[in-house]
C-alpha cells in the first residue's frame, strides 16, 4: 500500500542521517558503490570506500539539523576525479569560517541505508526538505542526469529558498568548465536521462505534471543554476583552474 504523508515523514525521520565534511576524504567520492539512480557504472576499486565503511562516519540526524544535502553526478568524477572532493572541502571551510563549525551534509554514498536502499529512496523529498541548504558541485554530466536536477527541483518544490543553493561548477581544464557553464545555460529537460528507464518515465511524468511542459521547468532550472553560482565558491580556490569572473 501506498504510505501517507504521515508514516513517510516517521521513515524518513528514522533514516535521516548526516555525515560531517572534515571526516571525508577524496576516496569516498570517488565511487558511488551503491545501487543509486545517479551512480557512475565505473566499477569499485580497493582504493574506494564501500557504502558500508562510510556509514559507520555517518549519525542520526534531525528534521532541519543537517547543513546541505549535496547533490552531484558520480560520473562526474570520471571527467574530473578529484575535483569534486576539493570543491566540497573549501565550501566547508568557508562554512566554518562563517559559523565556527563544521558543517554535515547528507551524502548518498553514506547516508541510504543498504538494507533499506528503495524505503529510502523513497524519502528522498523528506532528506532534501530536511537540510538547511543544497550544494550542487555540478561537472560535465550533472545536466545530462535528470536525477541531478530533480533535487533542485523537489528542494524548492519542499519549501527551501532559491538563496539556500549554492551551485559549484568544475572542470578539469578551462575549456571543460566552459562547457559545463554552457550546460547550465542550454539545460534541456526531456533530454535529461536516468540510469533505469522506469525511474525516467517517473521523473519525466512528475515535471509533466507539474508545468504541463518542460518549458517552464527548463527554465527554472536554468535560472537557479545561472543565478545560484554567482553566489557561489570562485574557481580560483580549485586546482588547475584559474578564476572564473561570473
Amino acid at each position: 500500500a501506498q504510505a501517507q504523508p504521515v508514516d513517510m515523514l516517521e521513515r524518513a525521520s528514522e533514516l535521516f542521517r548526516s555525515i560531517s565534511v572534515a571526516s571525508l576524504c577524496e576516496a569516498d567520492l570517488a565511487n558511488s558503490g551503491l545501487n543509486y539512480p545517479t551512480t557512475s557504472a565505473t566499477a569499485s576499486t580497493p582504493s574506494q570506500t564501500s557504502p558500508e565503511e562510510l556509514m559507520k562516519k555517518t549519525s542520526s540526524a534531525k528534521i532541519g539539523e543537517v547543513s546541505a544535502f549535496l547533490s552531484h553526478c558520480w560520473r562526474d568524477e570520471d571527467n574530473s576525479p578529484g575535483m569534486k572532493f576539493a570543491a566540497l572541502r573549501t565550501w566547508a571551510s568557508r562554512v566554518e569560517e562563517m559559523e565556527g563549525s563544521g558543517p554535515t551534509i547528507w551524502l548518498d554514498k553514506a547516508c541510504i541505508d543498504q538494507t533499506r536502499i528503495k524505503e529510502s529512496l523513497r524519502c528522498l523529498p523528506v532528506f532534501l526538505a530536511g537540510c538547511k541548504g543544497l550544494l550542487a558541485i555540478a561537472g560535465q554530466e550533472y545536466t545530462t542526469r535528470l536525477w541531478c536536477v530533480m533535487e533542485i527541483f523537489t528542494f524548492i518544490q519542499m519549501g527551501g529558498r532559491q538563496a539556500s543553493i549554492q551551485v559549484v561548477p568544475i572542470g578539469s581544464e578551462d575549456h571543460t568548465l566552459n562547457h559545463v557553464l554552457a550546460g547550465f545555460a542550454t539545460f534541456s529537460g526531456e533530454k535529461a536521462r536516468c540510469a533505469e528507464k522506469d525511474d525516467e518515465h517517473r521523473l519525466l511524468a512528475v515535471i509533466e505534471a507539474s508545468f504541463g511542459d518542460f518549458v517552464h521547468f527548463n527554465e527554472t532550472v536554468r535560472h537557479v543554476l545561472d543565478e545560484r553560482r554567482h553566489l557561489s565558491i570562485t574557481m580560483a580556490t580549485l586546482p588547475k583552474i584559474e578564476e572564473v569572473h561570473l
